[in-house]
């Protein structure tokens, strides 16, 4: 161990919160959510790897600056805390929910919060294209009375929107759950996470959500049912074009044994 090494104190979570609020613009919500965001992010990434006490430190900075967008009156009343505190969401939910609310979507898919927590192994931008043309090729749209009107055809912006559920489900966290459910939920969502997660680059994954119940009960609700069972069964395919032979089929989304047992008791 190096004796002369300099090991300088922690600055005060107060006073980082107190320098988070220089951040705060009058007219512009996006900007605002950026710096904070970012500031909130230095101090959450790699945290795992920290010991206990600078575990406790971080976590106490990171209650400090959500404190300041609760008490802030622009970002509370923009953000409507009111009726996120009524699903009783813990610090760090409100922080994605904030993220999600505010946040560019480009900057989403490329930095934030919730992208370094879903997506360590693969970029959002190539997954999102793989699992949209998949969904395409399932038949499942994206505009009409069963998979909700959200874009004609489903939009990046919409992804922060999906990540949020995804995080419920990988967490298993009931009450982000029903807030999503409750915030602007639509089938295609769990549809697309049902593809993604049969999909090789993700299926193998220790946290797959490939034959998950809470994912597999949303599927399985009255308005989504019939599709959701005919895609458990049959699977997806792509097809390819070639300009000197006809068109051929190569599976890409295979049928799931363990996910058609698991339905046989609904």
């Amino acid at each position: 161990m190096d004796n002369n090494k300099i090991v300088l104190p922690y600055l005060p979570a107060h006073i980082i919160q107190f320098i988070t609020s220089f951040f705060i613009y009058a007219h512009d919500i996006h900007l605002t959510s950026f710096y904070i965001l970012n500031i909130y992010k230095a101090f959450t990434f790699g945290i795992w790897n920290d010991d206990q006490k600078t575990q406790d430190y971080r976590e106490n900075v990171q209650r400090h600056i959500l404190q300041l967008v609760i008490s802030d009156h622009q970002l509370s009343s923009s953000f409507n805390m009111v009726a996120c505190n009524n699903f009783n969401l813990s610090y760090f939910e409100l922080m994605l929910v904030f993220e999600s609310i505010y946040s560019n979507h480009y900057t989403i898919m490329d930095e934030g919060i919730m992208i370094r927590l879903l997506y360590p192994y693969s970029t959002v931008e190539d997954s999102f294209i793989t699992i949209t043309d998949l969904l395409e090729d399932a038949g499942l749209h994206y505009h009409d009375e069963i998979m909700g009107d959200i874009y004609t055809p489903i939009n990046c912006y919409f992804v922060k929107h999906i990540n949020l559920l995804e995080i419920a489900l990988l967490t298993k966290s009931a009450a982000l759950l029903n807030f999503v459910r409750n915030s602007g939920y639509q089938p295609i969502m769990a549809f697309y996470l049902y593809v993604k997660y049969n999909h090789s680059s993700y299926c193998n994954s220790p946290y797959s959500l490939k034959c998950d119940d809470w994912l597999i009960n949303l599927l399985m609700e009255s308005e989504c049912r019939k599709k959701f069972i005919s895609l458990a069964e049959n699977g997806t395919t792509e097809r390819e074009s070639s300009y000197y032979r006809n068109s051929i089929k190569r599976e890409m989304i295979a049928p799931n044994l363990e996910v058609l047992k698991k339905i046989e008791i609904y």
